[in-house]
């Protein structure tokens, strides 16, 4: 059911949307609140080292400036 909210949403509102590859997004420091992952860290926690996990999850959390 989300999947195929997404993908409408997706179909109708592209610009919504930057495809991008952790563990570096190409988006600027500050610019963003909250940035989401799908389900992409989990399902291949067998298959990425720890290293790529935690520099995955700092890119993540790459706060706004104070």
């Amino acid at each position: 059911m989300s999947a195929e909210a997404f993908s409408r949403d997706l179909i109708a509102h592209p610009a919504r949307y930057v495809p991008a590859s952790l563990p570096g997004l190409p988006l600027p420091g500050g610019r963003f609140d909250l940035v989401l992952s799908s389900h992409f860290l989990f399902t291949y926690a067998d298959l990425l080292d720890l290293e790529f996990h935690r520099a995955a999850l700092r890119e993540l959390h790459r706060s706004r400036a104070p």
